[in-house]
């Protein structure tokens, strides 16, 4: 559970980090900016699920499947916020330019919770999470192909509004998946 929090840590801290680059005021994209604090959001989320997996008997295949979900929410938070944040001159040309590795690493990551959720929890694969799964799978390839704007203010909004649902109704007691 420690390496799973150690790398949870890493990525919220890579995005905390670099808010104040990505938030400065001639250079932020709104749409970079509300990716990157979902993201936060999403972190959290992972976090507090933690508790689901207490229970869990521990393998070292168990384990590695694991740690592939703050991995991939490490390596969101590598694409959404580079080594230098102070050196992006614009990070809505930024954004475009990563879109394809970003929404690729958000397919990665729920691809990956997915099969987590089967084999550390038993979630069923018929079980109305997985509608979630399959939307959110859905909004990760629309936003790897489009380069349009109206789009991904619109995954930027839908993501929002379904995360903000999730948080505050699905979430909101420990260990709600392992239930």
């Amino acid at each position: 559970m420690v390496g799973l929090a150690l790398l949870f840590t890493a990525a919220a801290m890579r995005l905390i980090g670099g808010l104040s680059s990505a938030l400065a005021p001639d250079r932020r994209y709104w749409i970079h900016s509300a990716f990157t604090c979902l993201m936060i959001g999403g972190i959290a989320i992972g976090f507090w699920n933690l508790w689901s997996i207490a229970g869990v008997t521990w393998t070292l295949p168990r384990f590695l499947l694991a740690l592939g979900i703050p991995g991939a929410n490490y390596y969101i938070a590598t694409v959404l916020i580079p080594e230098n944040p102070a050196d992006v001159p614009s990070w809505r040309d930024y954004y475009y330019a990563t879109r394809v590795r970003f929404f690729g690493g958000l397919l990665a990551l729920l691809m990956i919770q997915a099969v987590s959720a089967r084999v550390l929890l038993g979630m069923a694969w018929t079980d109305p999470v997985r509608i979630l799964d399959l939307g959110f799978m859905g909004f990760a390839l629309v936003g790897m192909r489009s380069d349009n704007p109206r789009v991904h203010a619109g995954l930027a909004i839908l993501m929002a509004v379904v995360f903000l649902s999730f948080a505050f109704v699905l979430a909101v007691q420990p260990g709600w998946l392992a239930a």
